[in-house]
């Protein structure tokens, strides 16, 4: 009985050839681009899944409101913030702070430019899950002249093999390489190719005369925390205005304006965030879920 049916529906799209090729063909590029739309989907809403604390990591931004102005939203803080919820707040487990670096990597024979860094807390790699090729989460920024690199990292600057021991030079300081990281995944929102202690940066800045480590003023300061186990964001969001009064209510009263530190759960900063000053560019999760709905649509 099955044999007849086949036999028949070939009969009927040798019949009508045309007619069957246009159906069929639409068929297959509905359903790959159906297909390829929900890939999409799954992609972006992956993003900083693979961290196995990433339901109770947070960033902190912060906005800002002057006089007779809309709000200022800044994906970034204050350095001192970090230690600050730390210290304040029993929720918080870990605190750590993410600064931009800026310049070439010097090799002595050559300098390499175009590679993205950060300086940044130690205690990163107790918050955050980037797999380690060679060396481990204990030591590898615990020395103010180590550095961090990734494995296409490592390979650019000096070849393969293990490159532990090797040096650079970078931002006018000599640096060893402690450890090497699996490349980060492309569904981190955080992106970079070396990792130097945020310690030295606070060293450099207070030969300069300034404060990466107290400061109320500078900015450009990433901020993430992790949350101890139990505790939800509401728990310490409710103490955030007094926080933020404690620790600028005499600047704002002074100058005039309001701000308000928030929190931000990891896996919704690249598809949810509105804030500016992002370290890359972000998704829309409104139109993921367009997409969603419109490949079923092609479907149909």
């Amino acid at each position: 009985m099955l044999r007849n049916y086949f036999r028949v529906a070939i009969r009927n799209l040798a019949k009508n050839r045309f007619f069957s090729l246009i159906n069929i063909g639409g068929l297959a590029l509905g359903i790959t681009a159906a297909l390829l739309m929900l890939n999409y989907y799954r992609f972006e809403s992956s993003y900083d899944h693979f961290h196995s604390k990433a339901d109770r990591i947070y960033r902190v931004p912060m906005s800002v409101t002057e006089k007779g102005q809309a709000p200022q939203t800044f994906a970034f803080t204050f350095p001192a913030v970090a230690n600050a919820m730390k210290s304040d707040f029993p929720e918080v487990e870990e605190a750590i702070r993410f600064r931009k670096g800026f310049g070439l990597i010097d090799l002595g024979t050559t300098k390499v430019p175009g590679l993205n860094g950060f300086w940044v807390d130690e205690e990163i790699f107790t918050i955050f899950d980037f797999p380690f090729l060679h060396g481990d989460a204990a030591s590898a920024l615990h020395e103010l002249n180590n550095v961090v690199l990734t494995k296409k990292t490592a390979l650019k600057l000096f070849g393969p093999g293990d490159v532990r021991g090797k040096t650079l030079t970078y931002a006018n300081q000599a640096f060893q390489v402690s450890a090497v990281l699996e490349d980060i995944p492309v569904n981190s929102h955080l992106q970079f190719d070396f990792l130097i202690p945020f310690k030295k940066y606070i060293e450099i800045i207070k030969v300069r005369g300034g404060d990466a480590d107290n400061s109320w003023g500078w900015s450009d300061f990433y901020t993430y925390v992790l949350l101890r186990p139990g505790v939800g964001p509401g728990d310490l969001e409710s103490k955030l205005p007094d926080f933020t009064q404690r620790h600028k209510g005499e600047s704002m009263k002074s100058e005039g304006y309001d701000m308000q530190f928030h929190l931000q759960r990891l896996t919704d900063i690249h598809t949810r965030s509105a804030y500016d000053y992002e370290l890359q560019g972000n998704g829309n999760y409104a139109y993921l879920d367009y997409i969603a709905v419109a490949s079923f649509f092609i479907l149909f």
